[in-house]
């Protein structure tokens, strides 16, 4: 088992799961955009409520946003 140091940058946990899948952390805007296709493809699990109160197209559109929109549950479980 070896340890990776991930920066603490808005992208953490995307760059956490791109590390563990592709061995890289050159690629979080990958998995942003693969989430939202999760979450746009199951509106039933990723409702308003889940989503932070957010309709899932803007939900969608705030975590493609960039480093400023932490991943969190929701993220989590598209992953999963």
């Amino acid at each position: 088992m070896t340890k990776e140091v991930v920066k603490a940058d808005g992208n953490c946990l995307f760059n956490c799961a791109t590390l563990a899948l592709e061995n890289t952390v050159s690629k979080p805007q990958e998995m942003r955009e693969t989430i939202a296709k999760i979450i746009i493809s199951d509106p039933e699990t990723y409702s308003k409520k889940v989503l932070d109160g957010k309709d899932p197209m803007e939900y969608v559109k705030w975590i493609t946003s960039g480093s400023s929109a932490w991943g969190g549950i929701p993220e989590l479980k598209a992953m999963a």
